[in-house]
């Protein structure tokens, strides 16, 4: 016996599932839900994106018997299942990291992002609400306002009458002559005013006022400045529509649900749609009151492409961390280095209508020396294994004569394949622990940039040895760790954290000094006598105070005696002790000095080598 599909059904993206013993009427519902038949019992959605020609697959039903077979790609959001049930497409990646990768994208430009809003009805169920997915409608909100401002606000006549012995507009001339006979000399005027405040444009206001109220509501679970950045162009243009008059109210949105695209002027329709649809999506989800008022519940099926989000993605990490290794303060290209996403390659000589396009190609000057591949993998996926994806990949390498191959995933294991012919394969991925973020596939690509270039990428005079020092010889914080694990970016986020503020040296040298008896120095400061302690620390304190002007930063780092260049050049304190030894004993401690700057990594002003000396003749108390 069928039984009725649930209310809603849920399922990962790029997974499938079954549901057993479906109604007989099941072909007819999937055909109302916006499903396209294809073969007898095999039916698809579609969904077209909106700057492009060409179809997205969104999902596959396959009836076999009595069960419905239903296989997804990766489109994540709602859809219409049938007419009573809904279809939920879940992500295999966090919603917050799926935000900003978003953000990042529409923060640099890129508009081939395929995206379709929200759902209206049964809000994303009840995993995530529109406090996870607002910022996305709010680009959405965005983008459908720009085709306003490319073409202008229609605008409204409102006729009013008035008696007024001055004013403007059509004096209608029989009730003047009624007004002069009961003995009033105010003429009558009709008065035509031209406004921008109707009822569409009311509509489009308080979905904007009320997006700013959800950016405040959850302003403490944001801190990116892409959020604040999207928060700000709302203000604007919300600020925008008042200046023009228009207003609305909160307690009217049921109002709303009369408004239509047949308020709009005929030939305004087609720019107008987008922003109308968006804004009744926003009210309805945002105040859980319907603001639709026709048969056909008003939604947007779908919201993001992943597949292509995610290639968006990397192609911006892969120029910013690109940038930062060529330009950035600590490091100098011996070449041009640049990454370029979908080129072109043409395998034939006689024609340049058949190419192939790998997702990301590195360059060194006009060279390539790596192609790139991003595959929107789920974490037991390894795409090296992929018959069809290894070929191509294959295919690119052949084309170009390379031997360096990377695939970069989001939760695929990590791993490194040598090529029989030479050179090897890699799979680029954030995490090899099946989860993913953001900041660890960024890390990831960092990693893998700094040693697919570096031959062509030399550290800047000095910087080779502060980075090393601070991982291994840092005196700060837990002055007897070793940081020799922290990566490039780890460095500078403990640099950041060594800043020396006018009036504070003094401080900052004891903190120093106090430290000395950390399992780097071969000199404990407790064994010191209190004069010497204060002779330590004023020679610390002269140094930091007297270094270079633009100074922001002091890093102090332990340094062996034998690695000093130029002994006779240290400035050097001798402290006397109460205990015999046989030789010499010195502790060193470096100090480079680094300013802030407008890139983001500070800037290397100097270093000094400070000798505190044990002198090995015995001292005599009275």
């Amino acid at each position: 016996m069928s039984k009725a599909l649930p209310q809603q059904v849920s399922i990962t993206e790029r997974q499938e599932t079954t549901i057993e013993d479906c109604p007989d009427t099941i072909g007819e519902d999937l055909r109302q839900a916006d499903f396209r038949q294809t073969e007898t019992n095999k039916w698809v959605m579609e969904q077209q994106p909106i700057d492009g020609d060409s179809s997205r697959l969104v999902a596959e039903a396959v009836l076999d018997g009595n069960d419905l077979r239903i296989s997804v790609e990766d489109v994540v959001g709602i859809v219409d299942l049938t007419p009573r049930s809904k279809l939920q497409i879940q992500p295999k990646i966090g919603w917050d990291d799926i935000l900003t990768m978003f953000l990042t994208v529409h923060e640099t430009g890129h508009r081939s992002v395929e995206h379709h809003g929200v759902p209206i009805s049964d809000f994303l169920a009840d995993d995530i609400g529109i406090e996870d997915l607002f910022v996305v409608i709010a680009v959405h909100y965005l983008q459908s306002l720009d085709p306003l401002h490319r073409y202008g606000l229609y605008r409204a006549t409102e006729r009013h009458r008035e008696d007024a012995i001055s004013s403007r507009g059509r004096i209608d001339i029989g009730r003047s002559i009624k007004n002069h006979r009961m003995g009033h000399p105010e003429q009558h005027y009709i008065i035509n005013d031209v406004t921008h405040d109707t009822g569409v444009h009311k509509l489009i206001h308080r979905a904007g006022r009320e997006l700013l109220r959800l950016f405040e509501q959850y302003a403490d679970r944001y801190k990116r400045d892409e959020y604040y950045r999207v928060f700000s162009r709302v203000a604007d243009e919300v600020a925008h529509l008042e200046s023009l008059g228009i207003t609305s109210t909160r307690q009217t949105v049921a109002d709303y649900a009369t408004t239509s695209m047949a308020d709009v002027p005929a030939q305004r329709r087609e720019y107008y749609r987008d922003i109308v649809e968006t804004s009744k999506m926003i009210l309805s989800s945002s105040t859980g009151e319907s603001v639709d008022a026709g048969e056909r519940e008003l939604q947007v099926n779908c919201i993001i492409d992943m597949e292509q989000l995610f290639e968006e993605y990397t192609q911006i990490v892969l120029q910013e961390e690109l940038d930062a290794l060529t330009n950035g303060v600590q490091y100098e290209a011996d070449v041009p280095l640049s990454v370029e996403q979908n080129p072109s390659l043409k395998p034939f000589d006689d024609s340049n209508r058949i190419d192939h396009e790998p997702d990301h190609l590195l360059y060194t000057g006009e060279e390539p020396i790596a192609v790139l591949d991003t595959k929107y993998y789920a974490a037991d996926d390894d795409p090296t294994a992929d018959s069809y994806t290894r070929s191509r990949m294959f295919s690119y390498g052949f084309l170009l004569d390379l031997r360096q191959m990377a695939f970069l995933t989001p939760l695929a294991k990590p791993r490194t394949r040598s090529l029989r012919s030479g050179g090897k394969v890699e799979v680029i991925s954030a995490t090899d622990s099946g989860s993913f973020n953001v900041e660890a596939y960024r890390q990831a690509i960092e990693s893998y940039l700094a040693d697919a270039v570096g031959e062509y990428v030399t550290y800047a005079e000095g910087y080779d040895n502060l980075l090393r020092d601070v991982r291994e010889r840092l005196v700060h914080k837990e002055f007897n760790e070793n940081y020799i694990d922290i990566d490039d970016t780890g460095v500078w986020d403990i640099i950041a954290d060594l800043e020396v503020t006018e009036g504070r040296e003094g401080w900052f040298a004891y903190n120093i000094m106090r430290k000395i008896g950390s399992s780097h120095a071969p000199i404990d400061y407790r064994s010191l006598d209190k004069r010497d302690r204060n002779r330590v620390q004023e020679q610390l304190r002269d140094l930091i105070r007297n270094g270079p002007d633009e100074t922001d930063y002091i890093v102090p780092v332990w340094v062996p005696e034998e690695e000093v260049e130029d002994p006779d050049a240290l400035v050097k304190t001798d402290c006397e002790h109460d205990h015999d030894y046989d030789q010499t004993r010195m502790s060193i401690v470096r100090l480079y000095a680094l300013t802030a700057t407008t890139e983001e990594r500070p800037q290397l002003l100097s270093q000094t080598e400070s000798a505190l000396r044990w002198r090995p003749e015995k001292r005599h108390r009275h």
